[in-house]
């Protein structure tokens, strides 16, 4: 059953796992009264990506960004594959000013250096990618299972897209 809750490309949590976790995240946090913030990340002109290069690239971009992900994140942060390009990211006992410094480190992260395609092809090829990310925290208001808390990063991430992307937009 713990293969049903990863996902197969990138070995990160799955959506599956997200929705059992946050539900239980979120009563862990008002219990003991800790701060929670939700990462919603996506991937700038992805189907641009797949439609130029094909889907293995685009395959070999999400797997590097997850372990981007993983590289920058704190071990008790936790990385999740929403479906396509989007991933959510909890972090537990973290308030929204520490989430913004995390947000940016893995932004700057993925668009400071290039993705290392060559093994893809015969000659060397780098791919710039940057990602645009919607961040919020935990409202005593938030219904328990999680749903206005996570639309209400979906649509930050939304308002990064609209206004620029390759940047992090945040609220309460």
């Amino acid at each position: 059953s713990a293969v049903a809750l990863i996902d197969a490309l990138t070995q990160l949590s799955n959506r599956r796992a997200f929705d059992l976790e946050l539900p239980q995240l979120l009563q862990v946090s008002r219990k003991k009264s800790t701060p929670v913030s939700l990462m919603v990340l996506d991937i700038d002109y992805f189907k641009s990506v797949n439609d130029r290069y094909g889907h293995l690239v685009g395959d070999d971009v999400l797997k590097q960004l997850a372990k981007r992900l993983l590289a920058n994140m704190r071990f008790y942060d936790t990385p999740f594959r929403y479906g396509g390009e989007e991933f959510v990211i909890l972090l537990s006992n973290t308030d929204l000013a520490e989430a913004q410094v995390i947000a940016e480190r893995l932004r700057h992260s993925i668009g400071s250096r290039p993705f290392e395609l060559s093994h893809l092809f015969k000659e060397s090829m780098l791919l710039e990618i940057t990602v645009s990310i919607g961040l919020t925290e935990l409202k005593a208001d938030d219904d328990a299972q999680g749903q206005s808390f996570l639309n209400r990063a979906d649509q930050y991430l939304l308002k990064a897209k609209a206004t620029g992307r390759n940047q992090v937009v945040s609220g309460q």
